[in-house]
């Protein structure tokens, strides 16, 4: 709630039933307990997803009911109670996942992903994991974060070949990481 750097905690005192948080490079999301998603920071490449006065919390609308955010380097990501995943902010990888490299100041519904359990975005990448186990990426792929074998990016989901049952993703600036059933 304001510019100046600060050197201890401080409250947020325009936020309250806040039961989740993300932190991009220069941005912030928090998720409140009615599934309605803020966001304040740096809006450079449309990562706060609404307008207003980026040192304050704004809502970012056009979402269903939210139950997980993440955040990227300049890009946001939400995951619907039914499933959906909803992405904004930078695209010049295709780390939207709309099929396109066009940054979108609004929210826009991930391309072709069932049932998903969990978010995550890496610097211009995004990961998904679906109700089944099975892990999608898409975005940048200079490290060969994508798991397809290739520095190539990609603008629509695509499974992550060769990984077994997953039940947790972590995505880093360009790698990522999974937790199988099994504890590998």
């Amino acid at each position: 709630e304001t510019t100046v750097p600060r050197r201890t905690p401080a409250a947020i005192s325009s936020l309250s039933d806040v039961v989740g948080i993300a932190a991009g490079t220069n941005h912030s999301l928090a998720l409140d307990w009615y599934g309605q998603v803020w966001s304040w920071g740096l809006v450079n490449d449309g990562q706060l997803g609404c307008s207003g006065n980026p040192w304050l919390p704004g809502l970012v609308a056009g979402l269903p009911q939210i139950v997980a955010i993440a955040a990227g380097y300049a890009h946001s990501l939400a995951l619907g109670a039914d499933g959906s995943v909803w992405a904004w902010g930078a695209n010049e990888s295709g780390q939207l996942g709309d099929g396109s490299r066009t940054a979108r100041l609004t929210p826009v519904q991930v391309a072709s992903l069932g049932a998903i359990g969990a978010i995550d975005g890496g610097s211009e990448h995004s990961l998904a994991l679906d109700v089944n186990g099975a892990v999608w990426a898409w975005g940048g792929n200079t490290f060969g974060q994508l798991g397809n074998a290739t520095a190539t990016y990609r603008t629509a989901p695509a499974k992550v070949a060769g990984l077994p049952g997953v039940m947790a993703i972590a995505a880093g600036g360009g790698h990522n990481a999974a937790l199988a059933f099994d504890g590998r």
